[in-house]
């Protein structure tokens, strides 16, 4: 059964995210996320106007980045928890696979990092 996405809704959740959780990044993108057993993984992003001075940029990156989710999700790669994307004005530039392959990456980071730490 393959992971659903939805977007952080609450106040408390988005409080819950910033306060706890694993944290990785690369040049390009910042991955926030908070890991729990739910089959839904809900998404917010953190795009700055400084960063992304015009909407159809900041718009254009958050469709980029829904999207890989989604196709991440079909795979079964996608735990269910909080989730808070970041990025830079680099991310203009790249590829959608770019994109993808980074997420990819920052994901299994996170999830090997919550492996180690049940483990403990």
């Amino acid at each position: 059964m393959s992971t659903s996405l939805s977007s952080v809704s609450l106040k408390e959740e988005f409080r819950a995210l910033n306060s706890s959780g694993f944290s990785v990044s690369t040049v390009n993108l910042r991955v926030k996320a908070q890991l729990n057993d739910d089959m839904v993984a809900k998404v917010a992003f953190a795009l700055p106007k400084k960063e992304f001075r015009r909407a159809v940029d900041r718009n254009k990156v958050k469709r980029r980045c829904r999207s890989a989710l989604h196709d991440i999700a079909k795979c079964d790669r996608l735990v269910g928890g909080l989730y808070l994307i970041g990025g830079r004005r680099t991310l203009l530039e790249l590829s959608y696979n770019d994109i993808l392959g980074e997420l990819r990456y920052l994901l299994e980071k996170i999830y090997d990092s919550r492996s180690l730490e049940r483990k403990s």
